[in-house]
């Protein structure tokens, strides 16, 4: 058996390797009593929680989303008023008797 020492530079020398070829590891009880001993467990322990919290932020984030909730959407009790009109027409459309001329013209131009 090694010790906590051997087994912490073994391990660190075999997953160094293995990152670099691209490949996994498998580990020895004393390698992972060593990562254990170092405190790894629980950062890893850590890490997961973090993930998790995040993630289920992101579902209640998605989940509100989809049912309105927070959204600064208008809600159907109180319908949003319609915008003012130019001229008696909606913003931005051209008055049909203009448009006509505009066909009109046109039609003069290019036959």
């Amino acid at each position: 058996m090694t010790t906590t020492a051997e087994a912490i530079i073994d391990l660190d020398r075999k997953v160094s390797r293995a990152m670099a070829m691209g490949r996994g590891i498998s580990l020895r009880a004393d390698q992972l009593d060593a990562l254990a001993s170092i405190g790894l467990i629980e950062r890893l322990a850590d890490a997961k929680a973090t993930i998790l919290k995040e993630q289920a932020r992101c579902r209640q984030i998605r989940a509100g989303s989809i049912s309105g909730e927070g959204s600064g959407s208008t809600s159907p009790e109180a319908p949003a008023a319609d915008p003012p009109a130019a001229n008696g027409t909606s913003g931005g459309t051209t008055p049909p008797q203009d448009a006509s001329a505009a066909r009109a013209r046109a039609r003069k131009m290019f036959g």
